[in-house]
């Protein structure tokens, strides 16, 4: 009976059960989205992003899960539309509190984001994060280089804010102000970074340095 049925079907053009129709009845997509201020050509250029991105489609596929990849450009919030309209399970992202991660939890979406969204002591944002211990790594790598027997060394740390002047250096004096400007916008693990390389250098001459963005196109 079961073959005839599925005979007459496919005589009928019917070509199986619908996915759409599958998903309004259990609620569930079983795809997640990651979410980029940037453009999407981002995620495939920048170097941290593009193994972040593999590590996290490793464990979906282990999952047989799906990923969306979305855009959502800081102070556009005519791209937010894209969260509220996303059909998906859950959303990750990089920081706790881009907009996009808070509009996924206003939906009442499960969010996770892989870098600290809040000063170290207070309470943490909303939603799941996966970090390290910034000032712990960064002291061990303070205390390498000085294995090494380098004593003259400059730290290159990303643009805080738009328009922050490029090239910039700072001294060591000079680094509460630096760290505000991070603070204001939610860099919240910089300060940690660099304060545990100060640690692991010990009294060695050190500068900081702002380069550019968190891009090829600044390195060059």
């Amino acid at each position: 009976l079961r073959r005839r049925v599925l005979e007459r079907a496919v005589k009928m053009g019917y070509t199986g059960p619908d996915a759409v129709a599958r998903q309004l009845r259990s609620g569930r997509t079983n795809t997640y989205a990651v979410v980029f201020e940037e453009r999407l050509s981002y995620a495939f250029s920048d170097p941290f992003s593009v193994v972040w991105l593999t590590a996290f489609s490793e464990v979906m596929e282990a999952k047989r899960a799906s990923i969306m990849l979305l855009s959502v450009p800081a102070g556009d919030a005519e791209a937010l539309s894209a969260i509220q309209d996303a059909a998906v399970d859950g959303l990750a992202g990089l920081c706790g509190d881009q907009p996009a991660m808070v509009r996924a939890r206003e939906r009442g979406l499960p969010t996770v984001y892989c870098t600290m969204g809040h000063p170290v002591g207070a309470e943490p944002l909303a939603g799941d994060y996966v970090a390290i211990d910034d000032y712990a790594a960064a002291v061990e790598v303070g205390q390498h280089l000085r294995r090494l027997g380098h004593t003259r060394l400059s730290l290159l740390i990303e643009t805080a804010y738009q328009g922050q002047p490029a090239l910039t250096e700072y001294g060591l004096d000079e680094l509460s102000g630096l760290v505000q400007a991070y603070t204001g916008v939610g860099y919240f693990d910089t300060f940690h970074r660099i304060r545990g390389v100060l640690d692991g250098l010990g009294d060695a001459e050190v500068t900081v340095v702002v380069p550019g963005m968190n891009s090829r196109a600044s390195g060059q």
